[in-house]
């Protein structure tokens, strides 16, 4: 599945939009990996690499195992995904957090 262009469902374009909005120029590489960990705990992990293979242009499968790695070999300390949390939080996230009704 190398399609990074893929039409999103509208509960994932909004995490894409959050993103975006976020990380108007990327995502650095430190960042990364509190990302995901910031995010798995709201998605499941096709969704999330659906989102993060759109947003970083990788590969799915690239972004899904970054996935695997954020919840095991390079799972992010606390303080990371916090501030991961506070730089999301200008963009929407605690509503999204709240509200994130994501399909399977």
């Amino acid at each position: 599945m190398k399609d990074n262009n893929m039409d999103l469902p509208n509960p994932l374009e909004k995490t894409y939009k959050m993103l975006t909005d976020a990380f108007p120029n990327g995502i650095e590489d430190n960042e990364y990996f509190p990302l995901l960990g910031c995010l798995y705990h709201f998605m499941c992990d096709e969704n999330l690499a659906k989102v993060i293979a759109k947003f970083t242009k990788k590969d799915y499968a690239f972004a899904l195992n970054d996935v695997y790695r954020s919840a095991s070999t390079d799972k992010p300390s606390k303080d990371e995904i916090d501030g991961i949390k506070t730089k999301l939080s200008h963009f929407g996230f605690d509503d999204w957090a709240k509200n994130i009704d994501i399909p399977d």
